[in-house]
């Protein structure tokens, strides 16, 4: 069974998926237009809301994947900006001294602006104090790693022009760092959520509206071969060295 329905059940996802067309607010009359044509509100709405439940559920998904786990903060010390960073997106593998705070976005290329810079904000936080956040979470920071990355679940490579520096993962990518099940989840995901939308009338006619992402689905034999007596300093550099190299610079 997909280690997504050990972070929710399936009747739950279904509903959730199901929700992703319906407005919490119905949109309002232009004066000159009237009201939107309902599959564009419907469109709109799904836009919004399924990106929120990607962002929700995979990183659920990631943490519940042997050796990951939620911080046990809400907040950082150490941030001081005036607007808080939640950490309710971070994955931290204790045993081994990482932590990685993981943004999910649905196309990174379509994102610009103030959301393009606060990733970067993100990340250059993440760098400049990685040691204090390495001691809030209880690592030793000389023997830890602190790590930014972006979760690119439906764009495409070149995307990642768009945060030179930052990790950015495609599908595809989710085994080199958080192993093939994250992916095999992420895919299960993605095939109820289609179903559950194209059940409804206004978008049966553009079936073909909603992409498969391009995951390469890998096989057993392609994931990356991990040492069985693994070393806490190995997996850090396993780690460090597969990110770095989804870093466009």
């Amino acid at each position: 069974m997909s280690i997504l329905y050990n972070v929710i059940e399936r009747a739950a996802l279904l509903s959730e998926a199901r929700k992703l067309i319906e407005p919490t607010v119905m949109p309002a009359a232009d004066p000159v237009l009237g009201y939107p044509p309902e599959i564009v509100y419907r469109w709109n709405t799904f836009g919004k809301k399924h990106g929120r439940l990607v962002e929700d559920v995979m990183t659920k998904v990631i943490q519940a994947h042997s050796g990951w786990a939620p911080a046990s903060q809400t907040r950082f010390k150490c941030d001081t900006d005036k607007t808080k960073k939640l950490i309710d997106r971070i994955a931290i593998n204790r045993l081994n001294g990482v932590a990685i705070f993981v943004e999910c976005k649905r196309n990174l290329g379509n994102v610009s602006g103030p959301y393009l810079s606060s990733i970067n904000t993100y990340n250059d936080w993440c760098e400049d104090k990685a040691t204090d956040i390495a001691k809030e979470i209880g690592f030793n920071p000389h023997q830890s790693l602190i790590k930014f990355v972006v979760f690119n679940a439906y764009g495409r490579e070149d995307d990642s022009r768009n945060v030179k520096g930052i990790p950015v993962l495609l599908p595809k990518d989710l085994p080199t760092v958080f192993g093939l099940p994250v992916l095999e989840a992420f895919e299960e995901l993605n095939s109820v959520v289609q179903s559950a939308v194209l059940e409804n009338e206004a978008f049966r006619t553009f079936s073909g509206f909603m992409e498969p992402p391009c995951t390469d689905l890998l096989t057993t034999q392609e994931v990356p071969q991990i040492a069985a007596q693994e070393t806490p300093e190995q997996f850090r550099r396993r780690i460090s060295k597969a990110l770095d190299q989804l870093a466009v610079r």
